[in-house]
């Protein structure tokens, strides 16, 4: 009968085990990797419980058997628990922008006659950078200048005939009307000769030029665009989760993933309305004087502080180990001349990147075990490194 029941055993966990692997087939390997990790984990807990407690036995019925458990005591490291600033942070994503950064277009269609910059050039407020063809607009102002020197001579004898009461007040109002008319026709064709010249609108730098001599113009079509870096700043869109918990003057760190640099900053406005697009709001930060690499639209990361906890118990996030009954740490507790592991259950607040603020179940004075708690048990005997 014990060969059958042991033969039946072998059976079950063979069909165990095909099952086992049955469910894992579909999973990747990386997946699978991680439920046989965190099996063997299990394991290797309820194995060094059980290691624990035989121990403990065997020490209340040999006095000699401590100086053997003695040998075998797990090597930790360990953290004296203190207040400390907390802080947790988000991450958004943003760009970077200018408030100088120009793409200019053509009012008025024409050729494009002379180009007289490149890209890279630096340019002052007001200077020439492309001319289109004025040749016509140029005949029409001369043609209309011509004609304002006679209107005026008229306008002129008829006004002085008027005042000496020769002749009608129609013909002292016609010739009147007519000098002022090509006066207005001159205004509007000097404009449009200054349409026609595309000059700098501030001190920058010519970022592009994406026309060529002897091309056509269309009003609107980008022909230049210009840049002036020393007027950069950062944006993102917050989601109103965060509203009230950024102001300005906070501080702001600043990731450019393309760089591998971080920059420290501060908050220089927030946004008082939500996008309803994407129920988000406006943050601004400013351009840090060190960040001379970062161009306008490439992005960054912000790492804001939504949170701040200036007296807080704060432990590494690794050490931080959770069973059936909640979340708890290992505290390295003083037995006669050893340390011995011993397990404390704890209430978790906000994680930040590597630290996780601890609510409740420790205070200032503890000490937990840091390398090494996966490799501990409750009551296990450690030797602090």
């Amino acid at each position: 009968m014990p060969e059958n029941n042991n033969m039946k055993n072998t059976f079950y966990l063979l069909i165990g085990g095909l099952l086992v692997l049955a469910a894992c087939s579909g999973k990747n390997p990386i997946e699978k990797k991680k439920e046989e990790l965190s099996q063997l984990r299990t394991q290797y807990k309820e194995v060094k419980d059980k290691i624990v407690a035989l121990e403990k036995e065997l020490s209340e019925i040999d006095s000699t058997y401590d100086d053997g458990a003695e040998r075998n005591a797990s090597l930790v490291s360990s953290i004296p628990v203190k207040p400390a600033r907390f802080v947790h942070t988000i991450e958004v994503r943003g760009t970077v922008a200018s408030r100088t950064n120009v793409s200019m277009s053509a009012e008025m269609g024409g050729t494009v006659e002379e180009i007289k910059v490149r890209e890279g050039d630096y340019v002052r407020e007001g200077d020439v950078m492309i001319r289109l063809n004025t040749s016509l607009v140029a005949n029409q102002i001369k043609e209309v200048k011509t004609a304002i020197e006679l209107a005026k001579v008229v306008y002129e004898r008829q006004k002085n005939l008027w005042e000496q009461n020769i002749g009608t007040e129609i013909q002292y109002l016609q010739a009147k009307n007519n000098y002022e008319t090509l006066e207005s026709r001159l205004g509007q064709l000097n404009a449009q000769y200054g349409k026609m010249v595309i000059k700098a609108p501030f001190n920058g730098i010519v970022d592009e030029v994406s026309t060529k001599e002897g091309q056509m113009a269309a009003p609107g079509y980008p022909l230049i665009r210009v840049v002036n870096p020393g007027d950069g700043y950062i944006t993102a869109d917050i989601s109103e989760a965060y509203v009230g918990q950024l102001k300005k003057g906070d501080s702001v760190k600043i990731y450019v993933p393309s760089l591998d640099k971080e920059y420290g900053s501060t908050i220089t406005a927030v946004g008082q309305s939500i996008k309803l697009a994407n129920r988000t709001f406006m943050l601004e930060a400013k351009l840090p004087a060190a960040a001379k690499d970062l161009k306008p639209n490439m992005l960054v990361v912000l790492h804001l502080a939504d949170y701040v906890n200036e007296n807080a118990i704060s432990v590494p996030t690794r050490i931080v180990l959770e069973d059936l009954k909640g979340h708890y740490v290992y505290l390295a507790q003083k037995r006669d001349d050893d340390y011995i592991a011993q397990k404390r259950y704890v209430n978790l607040g906000k994680s930040d990147r590597n630290t996780t603020e601890i609510v409740s179940g420790l205070q200032e004075g503890d000490v937990v075990i840091d390398r090494g708690s996966m490799l501990v048990a409750q009551g296990a005997l450690i030797k602090i490194q």
